[in-house]
């Protein structure tokens, strides 16, 4: 090891720590720092510099630069992980990174320079030109002497947060709550039943997407089903179009055999358009005659809904019943 990495007083093996942020705390409770870190030596910018590196030739010369290197990875490794500030000066920075010992706490981590008068206030005290790290408030260790130049502003920028998403709603619904009194659409490889809608935004909203659909569904008495829930653009008729937005795959043995509110994920269906239309289609991909069964009932006049149907795989749809709707609920969030 070289000369110049010296240690202070051997540190305890676990230092008195603050209680410890969860990730939930630690997203809300600071200010997010982005770390935007160069490549090591000139790139890195990080002014460390030794007088024990001034010969321009020589073997000392080349330990020097070495340590130097050695110093300025470990300090980048530790700040690419950073998930809070608390100190952030030209000659120190404070912040912590994940739990590194299994006890469920972050770890606080302070790398320090000293400077030309040292840190005599420290125990023990610090020599001048002295860079030091230290881990959970414990005992400072030297990790380069006769630093003679250092600067920490140079190694990170600060970022404003992204913008927080609209909170998750329920945007449109219909019956999705009620099991009683309801009718059956059985869905095959070529029955397929849908139910359009038009954006349930309000006037302004720039954009919309949908995070999630509940439907009532059932299975028949095979459970070998596989049944496709896709969301769809819809024409002017309320009619769904062959553009499929997303498809989720859900297998028959997931319903029982009563109506029950089936929830289906969707990841894809962000910023659409406020003014198309679009459809849920529910259809039958593999398995027995009847595939799944859709519950549907009598809709209020008003409601700008059309379930449709189809029984030649898309070929043509037609409106069923302009009173009628099936029972479902669409969950997403609204941009204004």
């Amino acid at each position: 090891m070289p000369a110049s990495m010296t240690r202070g007083t051997r540190r305890p093996l676990r230092a008195r720590r603050r209680a410890g942020l969860s990730l939930v705390e630690a997203v809300v409770s600071v200010v997010i720092t982005a770390i935007l870190m160069l490549a090591v030596g000139q790139a890195l910018r990080f002014a460390l510099i030794s007088a024990g590196a001034a010969p321009s030739t020589g073997a000392t010369n080349s330990v020097s630069q070495g340590l130097a290197s050695d110093v300025a990875d470990q300090i980048a490794a530790d700040l690419n992980v950073a998930l809070d500030f608390t100190e952030k000066t030209a000659t120190a920075v404070t912040f912590t990174v994940p739990d590194r010992d299994n006890d469920g706490n972050p770890e606080k981590i302070r790398y320090a320079w000293s400077g030309a008068s040292g840190s005599p206030g420290k125990t023990p005290p610090i020599p001048a030109y002295t860079l030091t790290r230290e881990l959970n408030d414990g005992t400072w260790v030297a990790l380069a002497s006769d630093v003679r130049t250092c600067n920490f502003k140079l190694l990170y920028r600060s970022m404003s947060p992204p913008a927080a998403l609209p909170a998750e709603s329920l945007l449109l619904s219909y019956g999705i709550s009620d099991f009683t009194g309801q009718s059956d659409y059985w869905v095959t490889s070529a029955a397929s039943v849908a139910e359009a809608f038009n954006p349930p935004v309000s006037l302004g909203a720039s954009s919309w997407s949908i995070t999630r659909i509940k439907m009532q569904l059932k299975c028949d008495a095979t459970y070998d089903g596989i049944i496709k829930v896709q969301v769809r653009t819809a024409d002017a008729l309320l009619l769904p179009t062959s553009t499929v937005l997303e498809e989720v795959l859900v297998p028959e043995e997931a319903f029982a055999d009563q109506y029950q509110a089936i929830e289906i994920p969707f990841t894809k269906l962000t910023n659409l358009s406020t003014s198309q239309p679009l459809a849920i289609v529910i259809s039958g991909s593999a398995g027995t005659t009847n595939l799944a069964g859709v519950a549907w009932s009598g809709a209020l006049l008003g409601i700008p809904l059309g379930t449709g149907y189809t029984t030649n795989s898309g070929g043509g749809w037609g409106l069923s019943n302009p009173l009628a709707s099936l029972r479902y609920a669409v969950y997403g969030r609204v941009t204004p």
